[in-house]
């Protein structure tokens, strides 16, 4: 349900534009040892990557729940959001300067709860992949483990 309203939330803001909402500043420390976090950078919101992504986030919304997964998405230098966390344009671009992505680039990066970066792509990747790659870390082992 939350994923749900976040993909609602994050549809409205598309269409409203992003200066309706109050930003909230938040960085990745926020989620630590909390969430994993998908960010998601692309060169604009008509990239057929994104696109693709955020088709796979809407139809797989139970899995990113389970998993505890968040998702960013940063356009040029413009930040978006999840539900509770809405970058600022100064965050977006500290990321995309973190890691090292030109504005003009499409790329992928999971990031694991202990704030490390798990999987990198420079193009659309399958919802198994992802969650396989998740699934293998030691931390969503344990998870896993103890909810049987």
């Amino acid at each position: 349900m939350k994923t749900l309203l976040l993909i609602l939330l994050t549809a409205s803001l598309l269409s409203t534009g992003l200066s309706a909402q109050t930003e909230m500043d938040t960085d990745l420390s926020d989620l630590k040892w909390k969430n994993r976090v998908l960010l998601i950078f692309s060169p604009n919101s008509t990239h057929t990557d994104l696109n693709s992504t955020l088709r796979m986030i809407k139809e797989h919304q139970d899995g990113f729940e389970e998993r505890d997964l968040l998702f960013y998405e940063i356009i040029e230098n413009s930040g978006n959001y999840d539900s509770d966390h809405l970058l600022s344009d100064e965050n977006a671009k500290e990321l995309r300067d973190r890691f090292n992505i030109d504005p003009s680039e499409f790329r992928i990066i999971l990031i694991g709860k202990d704030g490390g970066s798990k999987y990198r792509s420079d193009e659309f990747i399958r919802h198994e992949k992802l969650f396989d790659v998740i699934d293998e870390m030691p931390m969503r082992r344990l998870e896993m483990k103890e909810n049987g």
